[in-house]
């Protein structure tokens, strides 16, 4: 079993996930599981040229105790990687949006998933019934398809913040 936080995170990608065309489509990884959701990896470059991919995976856990009785505060980091293979090699990203998907711009893939995220940063229930978050926040932002022309890659973390766990 992931992670709740990160089994949180490819849920709510779930809907940018089910709106992406059906020729160009997006598969959740659990990078911690090492489990594609829509089906399964062969190879990274095979991977690449059926689908563009989404992955997470738990990076940090910091718990500390709060008030008198037995409570803790807890903080959780999970990492995103967005990776996509350009048309011109066969794979699903093409900026101008015409042979594929936009992978960074408005619109675009990475802002697509940016959104869905933001749309649950409140008070997210992250699959723990004894655990909420009060702080959800995207941070530490790396693009990093300008380093290669034919491979986009974008990389970002999701704090979970202030989250309080009342123990027994």
């Amino acid at each position: 079993m992931s992670n709740p936080t990160v089994e949180w995170t490819l849920d709510q990608l779930q809907s940018v996930a089910d709106a992406q065309p059906e020729d160009h489509p997006l598969k959740r990884v659990d990078r911690d599981a090492s489990n594609v959701l829509e089906g399964d990896i062969t190879s990274h470059k095979s991977a690449l040229k059926s689908a563009n991919y989404v992955g997470a995976a738990h990076v940090d856990h910091d718990e500390e105790a709060e008030g008198p009785e037995y409570n803790l505060r807890i903080d959780d980091i999970v990492g995103v990687r967005i990776e996509g293979f350009s048309h011109r090699r066969r794979g699903h990203i093409d900026p101008a949006g015409v042979d594929g998907v936009i992978f960074d711009g408005d619109p675009g893939l990475v802002q697509e998933i940016k959104s869905a995220l933001y749309e649950a940063r409140t008070f997210p229930d992250a699959g723990r019934s004894s655990v909420d978050y009060l702080h959800l926040e995207l941070t530490n932002h790396a693009p990093q398809s300008h380093r290669l022309t034919d491979y986009f890659r974008y990389d970002f973390d999701i704090l979970f913040a202030e989250g309080y766990e009342d123990l027994p």
